[in-house]
């Protein structure tokens, strides 16, 4: 199963598209996380009104950042593999090419970045 991660932070004109295209090229046992990072346009009420099944949408009450906003989806991911999209980069990408299971070094195994994600948080504890 993979994860594809989505963070967002005021992307009315390109969320829902981005979702809706990822949703087409997605085995059904897949899933997508949008992670909507205290967006103050319209973002939230389009994933609101979004009814595709496999999408999830965990939002941050104010702007966090990209990174936090990707450690939130993985906080919050079920697959074992793991992949982020920009919510803005999508456009950038062949649909008709598109194998999601090679997005780069986006691609890691959940387990992998469960182990990055803490030490990480170590490496911050240690150094205060």
């Amino acid at each position: 199963m993979l994860s594809l991660i989505i963070p967002c932070y005021n992307e009315e004109g390109a969320i829902e598209d981005i979702v809706k295209r990822c949703d087409a090229v997605l085995r059904d046992e897949d899933e997508i996380i949008v992670v909507n990072d205290g967006s103050t346009d319209g973002t939230s009420e389009i994933l609101n009104n979004m009814n595709i099944e496999r999408l999830r949408v965990v939002s941050h009450k104010k702007n966090t950042g990209n990174g936090a906003s990707i450690m939130t989806g993985l906080s919050n991911a079920r697959g074992e593999w793991i992949a982020t999209i920009d919510a803005d980069e999508f456009e950038k990408l062949m649909v008709e090419d598109l194998e999601i299971r090679h997005f780069g070094n986006s691609v890691l195994r959940n387990e992998l970045m469960q182990k990055v994600q803490k030490e990480i948080a170590l490496a911050s504890l240690k150094g205060k």
